[in-house]
């Protein structure tokens, strides 16, 4: 993807209405507070990205809305993207016509990543492994069909996890690979994924039989190609994993899919 122009109004700091990157990579380079950091956020926010804390915070003191419009190319095409951000939140427009924010997911989208992000490289792999799995979400269907085709040639496995659903997580979906299933439960705790103070808390959900049992269907639905199934219960939190790993044996092998998983 290549930005080709980038225009706004009352845009946090910025005050040149209208920037034309040159081609290829560019840096840009600048004092504190010249508006590096809002000239990347409005990409990020154009294409369909998020940010911490709220949209308004984006619009410049005294205005009442912030308008973003940004042309890319892709190799799906050219594209005009238009974001206004006030007190409502953000509509977006895509080549003129008002458009839900999922529709632009169907593009090529930015990667943000500043200095408050540093816990993913300092941090623990479980930070990283949550980045990943919501950019990943993000990526238009057409993409993540190339990266599956590059996983099986490569003879790799896709993790299939299990979040809470909440906006920015992405949904169970098992996508074989390999002959080797990966499923990691991480449990449905809405009320404390985010907000939650420690892992323990985080992870405090036990799952339903009917919740695992649709995780067996889905196995079940692949027996075909699968030989064998690695399910990782991650909610060990008060002992939830141990008693959903005795239900899900039960129906795993109700289902004639061979001996149950060995805690």
């Amino acid at each position: 993807m290549r930005l080709l122009c980038l225009r706004q109004r009352h845009f946090r700091n910025l005050r040149t209405p209208e920037v034309t990157p040159p081609r290829g990579p560019f840096a840009l380079v600048g004092g504190n507070a010249q508006g590096k950091t809002s000239f990347l956020l409005a990409v990020h926010l154009v294409l369909g990205g998020e940010v911490r804390g709220s949209l308004v915070d984006q619009v410049r003191f005294g205005e009442k809305e912030a308008w973003v419009y940004a042309e890319v190319e892709t190799e799906l095409g050219t594209y005009r993207l238009e974001a206004r951000i006030g007190p409502e939140g953000r509509n977006v427009l895509l080549n003129g016509d008002p458009v839900p924010l999922k529709e632009v997911y169907t593009l090529p989208g930015s990667v943000l990543l500043g200095p408050e992000d540093q816990e993913l490289v300092y941090g623990g792999k479980e930070e990283r492994r949550n980045f990943l799995d919501r950019l990943l979400s993000r990526f238009s269907e057409r993409y993540r069909v190339e990266v599956f085709a590059a996983f099986r040639e490569r003879g790799l496995i896709l993790v299939a996890p299990d979040y809470p659903p909440l906006p920015g997580l992405p949904p169970f979906r098992l996508v074989p690979t390999s002959s080797t299933a990966y499923l990691r439960l991480s449990g449905r705790n809405r009320s404390a994924w985010h907000e939650a103070t420690s892992a323990a808390e985080r992870y405090d959900y036990r799952y339903s039989p009917d919740e695992l049992k649709g995780f067996v269907e889905v196995l079940k639905a692949h027996e075909g190609v699968l030989q064998e199934a690695w399910v990782i219960f991650n909610n060990t939190s008060k002992g939830h994993a141990l008693f959903n790993l005795e239900t899900f044996r039960s129906l795993f092998e109700a289902a004639g899919l061979g001996p149950g998983p060995k805690a």
